[in-house]
């Protein structure tokens, strides 16, 4: 089970290369590049909003005292 994974994670590199550039060959390489370029920016626009969230909740349950020292380490869901 490990091998299968790790080599999935080794393969992982290849296969978003051969993904891009077959992207590439049907749009254009300009195309794909801004394409790659959206999907960035959306992804970091997410994980901002996701994260101010996260933080703007925990801020408010330790102001609240709702939160101990031992639940600041389990992670949100």
């Amino acid at each position: 089970m490990v091998k299968q994974i790790l080599v999935a994670i080794l393969l992982l590199p290849a296969a978003e290369i051969a993904a891009f550039v077959l992207v590439a060959a049907l749009i254009g390489v300009t195309g794909a590049l801004l394409l790659m370029l959206a999907t960035t920016l959306a992804g970091i626009l997410v994980l901002r909003q996701a994260g101010r969230g996260g933080i703007a909740r925990f801020r408010v349950a330790v102001a609240d005292a709702q939160i101990t020292a031992t639940e600041m380490t389990v992670p949100a869901s």
